[in-house]
């Protein structure tokens, strides 16, 4: 697999185990976006001409490939520039039209900044209630904490598909049920899920969710924002100027219809058709045979670091039908950034510190944060080992007796 990702031609020693940060480019996607700079780059939806017309129908079946990719309709996807971007644009939206002073959100100790910060500040505008999922003592969410928390005010259910620091998979359409029967919108962040197992919006049921581009092996620049059509019809959009209106006077103006009237402005065009590519390649590979590769992974180095690392400890459940396939540790007596920094030596990319997820951190009273290392389709047992080798090594260098 290592040989359709040209980094690793360029680096062969290296091992790179941060795929949950960002993930390494498939050649295909990188000729894909390539080819539309040298060959079929114009801007679209303005020419009438053959270049434009070509750029405009690529970048429209972009669209298309990434709607059926997660099974909704192609005028439910927004596209923007990355994950945070797309939450933003929601919370925005969705708060401006459907908050009120005293209404309820629901978010979870475990969400990425990007789904966590907004609501903050949605809270001190508009005087809106936030309410704090957390889990038990390791980390560990199930659908009674979020039962616990909803009321009649609950507005909005905002939570992680897969948590980026322990790796739980979240029981979504059991939360789903238990937030429509309190009448209240579902919001998922699927960042840390999209490139990793099968996701299907329209039957997880969730009203909205938002994605990126460059954990998926795609180019960077890229992500978007699902929202079912009959919601995204309702809110207001995020950004205004060109491209999402319809008509301008001096008197105002009018808007395109969703999704184009919340993609102001000219996009990422060439990066949003290798966003499709990208698209094509998983669906080759095969998403399952992509989960199905990363459980193997995942309990072999759980079986690893049961019997070569005693003294570090691993965040979240170890149950590999609960979790994707990333592992974050902790070592009593060594800080992150120090493991982190040995293994860099030795040609492993891992992540240290508290991974744009502080709360969580806190919560599990971690103020270092952990050092996290993920894995995805182009790692192989080989590369838990030398982990797990390169682990050992920094113990005994800074844990000595």
């Amino acid at each position: 697999m290592k040989s359709r990702f040209p980094i690793f031609s360029h680096f062969p020693d290296l091992v790179f185990l941060d795929s949950a940060a960002s993930a390494q480019k498939p050649k295909v996607v990188l000729d894909a976006v390539r080819e539309v700079y040298e060959k079929k780059y114009a801007n679209i939806h303005r020419g009438l001409y053959a270049l434009s017309l070509e750029a405009t129908r690529l970048f429209d079946e972009a669209r298309e490939k990434i709607s059926n990719f997660f099974g909704v309709e192609k005028n439910e996807i927004v596209f923007t520039k990355n994950g945070t971007e797309a939450a933003n644009l929601f919370i925005s939206s969705f708060s401006e039209k459907f908050l009120q002073s005293g209404d309820e959100v629901i978010i979870t100790v475990a969400d990425h900044h990007a789904n966590f910060v907004p609501w903050l500040r949605i809270g001190e505008q508009r005087k809106v209630i936030l309410k704090f999922v957390e889990p038990n003592s390791k980390g560990v969410f199930s659908p009674d904490n979020f039962t616990k928390a909803v009321s009649p005010k609950t507005k909005i259910v905002a939570f992680p598909h897969v948590s980026n620091v322990t790796g739980q998979i979240f029981p979504v359409q059991e939360i789903v049920k238990m937030a429509k029967k309190n009448r209240a919108k579902t919001f998922l962040d699927i960042c840390q899920s999209a490139p990793h197992f099968p996701i299907n919006l329209s039957k997880l049921g969730v009203d909205a969710a938002f994605f990126t581009g460059h954990k998926m092996g795609a180019p960077s620049g890229t992500g978007g924002l699902f929202v079912k059509k009959e919601l995204l019809e309702e809110i207001p959009p995020f950004l205004l100027g060109g491209d999402m209106v319809d008509t301008v006077s001096q008197k105002g103006f009018t808007m395109l219809r969703s999704p184009q009237k919340f993609e102001a402005g000219t996009p990422a065009i060439a990066e949003i058709i290798g966003l499709g590519i990208t698209c094509d390649f998983l669906n080759g590979i095969g998403l399952q045979k992509i989960r199905d590769h990363e459980k193997e992974l995942l309990k072999y180095a759980l079986q690893l670091f049961e019997k070569e690392l005693p003294n570090f400890h691993i965040l979240g459940t170890k149950d590999v039908e609960m979790r994707s396939g990333l592992i974050s540790c902790i070592h009593p007596k060594i800080h992150p950034h120090d493991i982190a920094q040995f293994l860099d030596t030795k040609n492993i990319c891992v992540r240290s510190g508290l991974h744009c997820a502080e709360p969580i951190h806190q919560f599990l009273n971690l103020k270092n944060g952990s050092v996290r290392a993920s894995f995805w389709m182009y790692n192989e047992k080989e590369d838990v080992e030398k982990l797990v080798e390169g682990l050992k090594e920094a113990e005994n260098l800074f844990a000595r007796e």
